[in-house]
């Protein structure tokens, strides 16, 4: 230990605190810098594809719903053809618009969407809120058609535990592992 006179400097040198520290150089600090920098930029771009990926995949999957809700209207309009032509031609050409709808989605890209939408919400803004509407409500429909998915299948593989529409997740039936491993 050494003891400090009067005489002597109370200053420390880094090298006496850390003898066996590397010893940075501004060089060796910019550089630190510049692959800090290189890395991040790396993990942005990564980030950047997978949400490209993932709003491709989630527009392919839309393109596919609405898709699905023009069969859907054409199966109808075939069920009434018979009763009333009238309904069953308008319903057709309802699906028509339907089916042109998902086939514009598939094939034009997120870019392109966007500027479509925004072009629309300027120039027609009743139109554009309406269909904000009509989307809303199909997403509900998607949403409310997967929780019931899930709920058939029920939410661990091991089957223990299993949602019901009839009892309440507060229900005696559970018992306290079954509510402590759905935590």
């Amino acid at each position: 230990m050494k003891s400090l006179n009067p005489t002597q400097s109370s200053s420390t040198s880094p090298e006496e605190l850390a003898p066996d520290a590397p010893r940075s150089t501004p060089g060796s600090v910019k550089e630190m810098a510049d692959d800090a920098k290189r890395s991040a930029g790396k993990i942005l771009n990564q980030a950047k594809e997978r949400a490209a990926t993932l709003a491709q995949e989630q527009k392919q999957s839309a393109a596919q719903h609405i898709g699905r809700y023009g069969t859907a209207l054409r199966d109808s309009a075939r069920s009434v053809e018979q009763d009333d032509p009238n309904v069953a031609y308008f319903a057709n050409r309802a699906a028509e618009r339907i089916e042109k709808v998902a086939d514009y989605v598939r094939s034009t890209d997120l870019d392109g969407l966007r500027r479509d939408a925004e072009d629309i919400a300027r120039r027609h803004p009743a139109l554009f809120m309406g269909g904000m509407l009509i989307a809303g409500i199909v997403l509900g429909g998607v949403i409310k058609a997967s929780a019931a998915t899930i709920r058939e299948e029920g939410i661990s593989d091991s089957g223990d535990l299993s949602l019901n529409d009839d009892e309440p997740l507060d229900s005696p039936s559970l018992s306290a592992s079954q509510t402590a491993s759905s935590l």
